[in-house]
């Protein structure tokens, strides 16, 4: 027996709905052997677990490069937001989806160490399909090593 699950969360913003939930995070899911559970946002495959410190490079129109360190498997968007580097568009302000995997806006270029980066959801390449292949969804992106982005590519 099998069971998806997948929570969405409307809310109206100054008279635009905009997707804000995306599928619950599970810290941990004890199932019996014949139960499976899939999450739609996000890969099923987990980038490799790293130890020790590593680089994100963050390049941007307009400034000087911008590195910051982190350490384990960390998800892309939130580690940016969490330096309060821009990583959305003018109109993406407005419209992304908080991280859900649905909009694009979060979108940025890998332009090094694509290898340390998980595995593209079918969501991501869904949403990405009209994009050159490194483009990533930073919500949708684990890095588990060092890497260069850029930003609002």
């Amino acid at each position: 027996m099998k069971f998806t699950v997948v929570i969405f969360l409307v809310c109206a913003i100054s008279g635009a709905s905009a997707f804000l939930g995306q599928s619950l995070a599970l810290n941990r899911v004890q199932a019996s052997s014949s139960t499976s559970l899939q999450m739609l946002f996000g890969s099923k495959k987990k980038a490799a677990p790293v130890k020790g410190k590593y680089s994100i490079t963050v390049k941007q129109r307009g400034f000087t490069d911008f590195d910051l360190e982190t350490e384990g498997t960390a998800n892309l968007r939130k580690t940016l937001m969490a330096q309060k580097i821009d990583i959305y568009p003018l109109q993406g302000k407005l419209t992304n989806c908080g991280g859900g995997g649905v909009c694009g806006t979060c979108a940025v270029e890998v332009m090094d160490g694509a290898n340390n980066l998980s595995p593209k959801a079918p969501n991501e390449k869904k949403v990405l399909s009209k994009k050159p292949e490194n483009y990533r969804l930073s919500c949708c992106t684990r890095v588990s090593g060092a890497c260069t982005v850029r930003t609002k590519p």
